[in-house]
């Protein structure tokens, strides 16, 4: 019995050695050959730079239903044409990569509204949620915060390169009591012409 417990411990000691032993090759590995940064992708960055962003509008922040502060641009047009829209950014970018066509929409009369979504720009930890559904719930909350300003508009939900993205909480959207989402509309390259779905979504592209 007292040979079998020392055999067994004698057992545990040594593959124990031998998890430290695989870590510290592991970490001597990670020493001798240390992580490189990827090289830049310039044909984006470079674009992003040229990007004229005089006249964007400070960042705006509201608490979401978790207590979070989540950041937003508001673009008032100097004459409204009554309209609303939510413009929601691509992936890892922020609302400064859509002040162009914010700036646009606003020119032509539509009040627009360019949220920094959880996780990007000012919003939250970088590159973070707590649970699945969480950007939707922010966006309604969003959509709660223009209400404040703006009660019965026509609102339209517009994205960037996010289409399933944005279709999803559009339906989730314009189902809730409080909320009336009258439109949605997403904008990807290469597309010649415009076309709508059976959501009644719009894909907006190239002229």
């Amino acid at each position: 019995m007292f040979t079998a417990i020392i055999s067994k411990t004698l057992k545990v000691i040594l593959w124990g050695f031998a998890g430290i032993s695989c870590a510290g090759l592991i970490v001597a590995g990670l020493i001798a050959s240390p992580v490189r940064r990827p090289p830049e992708l310039t044909s984006i960055s470079s674009t992003a730079r040229a990007v004229d962003r005089s006249g964007m509008p400070g960042l705006d922040r509201f608490h979401a239903r978790d207590g979070t502060e989540l950041a937003y641009r508001r673009y008032q047009p100097t004459s409204p044409n009554g309209q609303v829209a939510l413009l929601v950014h691509g992936s890892s970018g922020s609302s400064t990569a859509v002040h162009a066509l914010a700036k646009g929409l606003a020119a032509r009369g539509i009040e627009t509204y360019a949220p920094d979504i959880r996780g990007h720009g000012a919003s939250g930890t970088r590159g973070d949620i707590v649970y699945l559904g969480q950007l939707e719930d922010d966006l309604s909350d969003m959509v709660g915060e223009i209400r404040k300003n703006r009660p019965g508009a026509p609102l339209t939900l517009l994205g960037f390169f996010r289409g399933r993205g944005v279709r999803a909480p559009r339906r989730r959207l314009a189902d809730a009591e409080t909320v009336r989402a009258h439109g949605a509309a997403v904008a990807l390259p290469r597309l010649r012409r415009t076309q709508h779905s059976r959501h009644g979504c719009g894909w907006l592209g190239e002229p």
